[in-house]
């Protein structure tokens, strides 16, 4: 008679047992919870559960899972749309200008929803720089605000028995605008690494750092790029369609206008982190004059060394902005400017004007088009860097 024995994983206790389940996935706990009756016991704790849904959504302590009854099908309710919320601030390829967008969850509405961010310049004033009385300083101040008269996206609960691959081939509706405005949400694949090619059209653009990239041209409208299960959807991008349509109450046909497909991506956080090495790094708001404000990416992709004595140099190496929303001169998605070394190899000098006292001095290039972003070309200036005033 042979004796059944126990592996050795459930022979620990249950606190070792609930430690080692909580490195998990949740896809992989999903999966252990299949195996044996004391195995889904553990993998059923919310305690779990909750981890996962809170890590999604730092800027709210969630006391409750309501209306869900535990916090896995609360979970489960919004699976795969978590990374939304994860990775948060969002930026598209739709037009010249594009938008940045800030995904939040709604615990009231037991929603994921996004608006767009927006700058809006006040009190702006203008002065002539000491050191060159033709060049005028524009100084204002900056209001920032998530525009919540026009939501961008809006994603409900998805019934706990939808199945997998639906979850991830939908084209989820959203809400219409004035009742003739339709739009969808939906998701899109990833482009394997080692296929990246500097013809291929992909968004990010290949000047912004990023961890997965998706095609962003197609002929076919990206239906046949629609993904259908996990291991082709991409979690730092998306797509919404958008589309016109008319109709009569006499006539139940309607038209089909306008249609057209922006697609979404993310930043990988340690390019616009700020760090002591990288003080300048972030997303930053310039004023571009008739254009409005428009929101930069200021990253320093060079490795910063050591000074040589221990100390971390910062006036070190390319620092780039490039353009997260842009206008019809120069669109998002391209340099705005570029110093190519904030150190001793592009340092001009030390400002001793009032405006500027103090400032470091460097050499830079301004990107310059014409409307249409023809013509392009750089523009050689000087670009003032203060570490106080940063």
């Amino acid at each position: 008679m042979i004796k059944a024995v126990n592996p050795p994983l459930l022979t620990l206790p249950a606190e070792l047992l609930h430690c080692i389940l909580s490195y998990l996935s949740p896809e992989s706990l999903a999966a252990i919870s299949g195996t044996c009756h004391r195995l889904r016991g553990q993998a059923e704790n919310d305690l779990l559960w909750r981890t996962f849904v809170q890590d999604n959504v730092p800027s709210i302590l969630l006391e409750s899972p309501l209306p869900c009854r535990s916090f896995k099908e609360l979970y489960i309710a919004h699976y795969p749309h978590w990374f939304l919320l994860k990775h948060k601030v969002w930026f598209s390829d739709g037009g010249a200008g594009g938008m940045l967008i800030v995904a939040r969850y709604d615990p009231h509405q037991e929603c994921i929803e996004a608006y767009r961010l927006v700058a809006e310049r006040r009190n702006a004033t203008t002065k002539r720089w000491e050191h060159n009385p033709n060049v005028i300083v524009c100084t204002y101040e900056l209001h920032l605000q998530l525009h919540f008269d026009e939501q961008v996206l809006k994603l409900d609960p998805v019934p706990v028995h939808t199945g997998l691959s639906k979850r991830f081939s939908s084209e989820i509706p959203l809400p219409t605008i004035d009742g003739t405005i339709y739009s969808t949400f939906f998701l899109a694949q990833h482009i394997p690494r080692a296929l990246w090619s500097p013809e291929m059209q992909v968004w990010p653009p290949y000047i912004i750092p990023a961890l997965q990239r998706t095609r962003n041209e197609d002929g076919n409208d990206f239906r046949s790029h629609i993904p259908k299960n996990p291991s082709e959807a991409s979690d730092q991008t998306f797509r919404i369609r958008r589309w016109m349509e008319f109709g009569h109450l006499e006539q139940p046909s309607s038209r089909r206008m306008g249609e057209s497909v922006t697609t979404f991506g993310t930043l990988v956080p340690e390019s616009w982190t700020p760090t002591e090495q990288k003080p300048w790094q972030g997303i930053w708001v310039g004023d571009y004059s008739g254009h409005g404000c428009e929101f930069l990416l200021l990253h320093q992709p060079d490795t910063v060394k050591d000074g040589g004595d221990g100390q971390k140099l910062i006036y070190q190496g390319r620092l780039e902005a490039i353009k997260l929303t842009g206008d019809p001169h120069v669109p998002r998605g391209q340099y705005s400017w570029i110093a190519e070394d904030i150190g001793s190899g592009g340092f001009l000098r030390i400002a001793e004007e009032e405006i500027f006292r103090g400032a470091r001095v460097v050499k830079s290039e301004g990107h310059l088009a014409g409307e249409g972003f023809v013509d392009s070309k750089p523009l050689s200036f000087f670009l003032v860097k203060n570490h106080m005033q940063a």
